[in-house]
């Protein structure tokens, strides 16, 4: 089962994603739960005629905005499947990565599972250098050949796509509707179940586009507002759970690094990519840009090394 929450932007969000679910080569074994947080006539119109005849994609049409929270919990209770996704509106999903990353739950029931991306705030998100989404996507899956089997244990998955068994979800619980339209639910989601011993596995070589920005919620006081109910709600053990995503990536970079020293053939491409990230997530601080100057500096002098 996917559940989807679309608020407005039609045709930069709601539309290319569920074209390219249709596309998919499991699209006939998805359910799709769509709850749309009043878009409007025009746009409940345009999703209407888009999914005309797909049995298999329920639309649940709210009569108030319940934000990204409220609207997935509306759609948890109308999901069947034993393997349910949370799947952010505004991303674009190629063939048979769904697929693949359900087999790893099917194999290992416990873990909770999550792709790398373009567009997110931790390890999640790889080095792409265009701005059209196509080229994106191609850099994306050009990535996955390089990282093949590989997968690691990470701290937090974000919500453009994350999957898990439905025993998992029912155990950890509905999404935290206190924070409102939304912003730190997946935060909260993803400490919880790390508190009850889930592993989340971020899988290396499964890539979906993220956009972005489509739920149109960008003030930063919402933000801060979220954070605070967060740290409020989890106290100072949730401090362990807000991650930097320069510090994540290093992690990331460790954790390849460490894998091609204890391997006599090496593939340097996920490594490099990596590298090209963090040399644009440098701290302002400067003792702070210095540390982490020091930091890559002797990554790239193990990898020299190596060669």
């Amino acid at each position: 089962s996917i559940i989807q929450v679309s608020y407005k932007n039609f045709e930069t969000t709601t539309e290319p994603c569920l074209k390219s679910l249709f596309a998919c080569e499991e699209f006939d074994d998805l359910e799709i739960v769509l709850v749309d947080n009043v878009s409007g006539d025009e746009t409940l119109s345009k999703i209407r005629s888009l999914i005309s005849g797909k049995d298999n994609i329920k639309l649940i049409e709210n009569s108030k905005n319940r934000g990204f929270p409220g609207g997935a919990n509306d759609a948890i209770d109308h999901t069947t499947g034993e393997i349910v996704f949370f799947l952010d509106i505004d991303t674009i999903v190629p063939s048979g990565m769904l697929r693949k990353l359900a087999s790893h739950l099917e194999a290992s029931p416990n873990w909770i599972v999550g792709p790398v991306t373009n567009q997110t705030g931790s390890e999640q998100k790889i080095f792409t250098q265009s701005t059209d989404p196509e080229k994106i996507i191609e850099e994306g899956l050009e990535w996955t050949k390089h990282a093949v089997g590989s997968k690691f244990q990470v701290k937090q998955l974000d919500f453009c796509c994350i999957g898990m068994t439905r025993k998992t979800l029912e155990r950890i619980g509905k999404l935290e509707e206190g924070f409102g339209l939304g912003y730190y639910e997946d935060t909260d989601f993803c400490h919880r179940a790390g508190k009850l011993g889930f592993e989340l596995m971020m899988i290396e070589d499964v890539f979906i586009y993220h956009k972005g920005g489509g739920t149109n919620l960008s003030s930063k006081e919402k933000m801060r507002q979220s954070r605070d109910f967060f740290l409020n709600k989890h106290k100072l053990d949730g401090k362990t759970s807000l991650l930097r995503q320069r510090d994540l990536n290093l992690e990331a970079i460790n954790h390849i690094l460490e894998k091609i020293i204890n391997r006599s053939t090496v593939d340097l491409y996920c490594i490099n990519n990596r590298l090209q990230l963090a040399d644009i997530l440098y701290p302002k601080n400067i003792l702070k840009k210095i540390i982490y100057y020091s930091k890559i500096k002797n990554i790239k002098k193990i990898l020299i090394s190596l060669k």
